[in-house]
């Protein structure tokens, strides 16, 4: 079992499949991010209830990736890649190199880390773009159905540079003390979408997030001009 990340969508129905013969791997960050999210308070509770105890996840990884390598079982060779997404430190992308597919968790999401946590980054989620673009790979399997869709190989190259572009310019306002909900409302598309159509709706749902998570990097926990007291 090769798993992507240690958040609880992910990783909660593992002891069904588990096996004493079954291996776990992981990146070498799993621990460290499982430490996050036993930590983190129990999300979602209009869906399971406020009266749900939180449950403690203790996996133990079989193996750790530490850096990139391979997999080989009969005719399938699979390289591991370790990364550090926009949403999670110990991001682990799966690529299936015969048939140019790789599964990639969900290091691509409409926002920086989850919710209820302090995790992933802008500058990291550009570097995991970058480490997709290099892998040639045909199809990206997320970890839900809508990122699979909005987030596909022909969105990768227009998304980097609508990404790196934002990010830049959110800082140099954020300098001039523009407020986040200023910069969300007048800082204009960035302009290479006109020419990377496929990447204008991945964009599009990661651009609020994107932006007030740059500010709130920038800013602190007060924000500018009291913005959020």
């Amino acid at each position: 079992i090769i798993i992507t990340h240690a958040h609880w969508d992910h990783v909660g129905g593992i002891s069904v499949f588990r096996e004493p013969k079954t291996k776990l791997i992981t990146s070498a960050q799993f621990a460290q991010e499982l430490q996050v999210i036993n930590g983190a308070p129990l999300p979602f509770t209009y869906v399971f209830g406020r009266d749900l105890k939180k449950q403690i996840y203790t996996l133990t990884p079989d193996h750790l990736v530490q850096r990139t390598e391979e997999l080989v079982i009969g005719d399938l060779r699979l390289k591991l890649i370790p990364a550090s997404g926009g949403e999670t430190p110990d991001a682990l992308i799966i690529h299936d190199v015969k048939n140019r597919i790789a599964v990639v968790g969900d290091v691509l999401m409409p926002y920086f880390g989850a919710p209820w946590a302090a995790e992933g980054s802008p500058e990291n989620l550009l570097h995991t773009i970058r480490t997709l673009r290099t892998l040639n790979a045909k199809s990206l399997i997320h970890g839900h159905d809508p990122l699979t869709r909005y987030f596909n190989t022909g969105a990768l190259a227009g998304l980097e540079k609508a990404v790196a572009e934002t990010i830049t310019h959110t800082k140099q306002m954020t300098s001039a003390g523009r407020t986040a909900t200023e910069i969300l409302r007048e800082l204009k598309l960035p302009a290479v979408l006109k020419t990377e159509p496929h990447a204008v709706l991945a964009f599009l749902v990661m651009r609020e997030g994107l932006i007030q998570r740059v500010a709130r990097d920038r800013v602190g926990y007060w924000s500018a001009d009291g913005e959020g007291i």
